[in-house]
């Protein structure tokens, strides 16, 4: 079946009609759905050469790629085993609309891995048939044989667990996907798949751009909370492995994230100052020399996840990030986020380009993060030195980020005269003084500078 529709791909379309065998049901199918009327379907039954009824069915399908999706959906759910056989109607997905494709992939993968995975051998081979038939379908949309390649580096065993995970990618833009990914797979499934993953990447004779997709994927499996915690260090490894091998935009905006996490250090692990020093030359030398050939250079990538979060998974990924147009981030989104403190830089007298300098615990490293003043309503060199809070998220155009930019409260210390600062995600802080502060409008102070 791999060869067979690696041939398919490889060679083109014309070759197509000596891989297959019509099966009669097939052309009930398409007699059912007025492809064919009463005479052509009589005409088709007693032709005798296999390819001239393959080049009738595709002639009649050529310009009919709505009926492509019927057919399809009722020749899987009838379970025929060798969807080999209905590979030609693939042809006209060519002139199919999005939401007709997404319709297909859930008839090839979501129904049937749902219902056929714990079944007789003939289901899972179905199984199998439908993950290289989505595979296929996604190569044909590219024109291109990437995502079959990808898969042929991996194990034997890939079908059913190709299936999955392509199933799920397939989920990533609808309503409630991340969720939907977070709980489809148990912890078992997801860290096989990882692991296979990891073997695919390993094969420095995949073409370089599927290459740099599946280490993508990658990343975005390793953060899936049914898989095993990866610690940074690791993920730097694999992370310089592909900029090695691929020195792209995307290579070296990952590596400058990764080590940026490394060096601004978490609850449990301080911050390292070698990795940031790198990350910063990165950004300086590279990145911001690259920004115009990365599509929409100024879309957050990732975000900052919250302190106490450990190893890659305090890599916020975009899609789980929403905010609106006054780079607010929205409250379903914000429990995941950092918030971070820092000061606004001199002289701070351009309205659409400001900066803020990042306050890093224990490393002296100077990190300085781009935000909008006029957005945040602080444009004015008499807001320069003020402190600020904010969200920070990882862009290719600047670097660092800052959204929801928004003036730092100051409180009343009790037993001193000291004021301490509070931010919007806690309800109290330490003084230097030893004594904690809860927040309240009886103790904010009047100067927020």
């Amino acid at each position: 079946m791999i060869e067979a529709l690696y041939k398919i791909i490889q060679t083109g379309y014309a070759d197509l009609v000596q891989e297959i065998d019509p099966q009669p049901g097939v052309i009930d199918i398409l007699f059912s759905k007025n492809v064919l009327n009463h005479e052509e379907k009589i005409k088709l039954q007693k032709t005798s050469g296999d390819e001239e009824k393959v080049r009738f069915i595709l002639d009649k399908l050529k310009y009919k790629p709505d009926q492509a999706y019927s057919i399809f959906r009722e020749a899987v759910l009838k379970d025929q085993p060798h969807l080999e056989n209905l590979l030609p109607l693939l042809k006209p997905q060519k002139k199919m609309a999005p939401k007709d494709l997404k319709k297909l992939q859930k008839v090839l993968i979501m129904n049937i891995f749902q219902n056929t995975q714990t079944q007789v051998q003939d289901n899972k081979d179905l199984v199998r048939d439908c993950g290289l038939l989505g595979m296929l379908e996604e190569s044909i949309k590219k024109k291109r044989s990437l995502s079959l390649k990808t898969w042929c580096h991996a194990p034997t065993s890939f079908g059913e667990k190709s299936t999955q995970w392509w199933c799920l990618r397939g989920r990533r833009d609808e309503p409630d996907s991340i969720k939907a990914i977070e709980h489809k797979m148990p912890p078992a499934q997801v860290n096989s798949l990882v692991k296979d993953l990891e073997i695919i990447i390993c094969n420095k004779d995949m073409p370089k751009r599927r290459l740099e997709v599946t280490y993508l994927n990658w990343l975005s499996e390793i953060r899936n909370p049914n898989c095993k915690v990866y610690n940074l260090e690791t993920v730097l490894e694999h992370v310089r492995n592909w900029r090695s091998t691929i020195n792209s935009p995307k290579s070296t905006l990952y590596l400058f994230i990764i080590q940026s996490l490394i060096g601004f250090g978490s609850k449990t692990q301080p911050g390292n100052t070698e990795c940031l020093t790198e990350a910063l030359e990165l950004l300086r030398g590279e990145i911001l020399k690259k920004r115009n050939l990365m599509f929409r250079p100024k879309y957050p990538r990732e975000w900052l996840g919250r302190l106490d979060i450990e190893g890659i998974r305090r890599l916020v990924p975009s899609k789980a990030v929403e905010y609106d147009t006054h780079r607010k981030i929205k409250d379903i989104s914000r429990a995941k986020l950092a918030t971070c403190k820092g000061t606004i830089r001199q002289k701070n007298d351009n309205k659409l380009a400001g900066y803020v300098d990042l306050d890093l615990h224990g490393n002296g490293s100077l990190v300085e993060v781009f935000y909008i003043p006029v957005r945040a309503g602080l444009e004015g060199s008499r807001y320069a030195g003020y402190r600020v809070q904010f969200h920070l998220a990882f862009t290719m155009e600047h670097g660092y980020e800052a959204f929801e930019v928004e003036l730092l409260k100051k409180y009343q210390c009790h037993k001193c005269p000291l004021k301490v600062e509070i931010m919007r995600d806690e309800d109290e802080a330490k003084c230097r003084c030893g004594a904690w502060i809860a927040k309240s409008v009886y103790t904010e102070a009047s100067d927020d500078s």
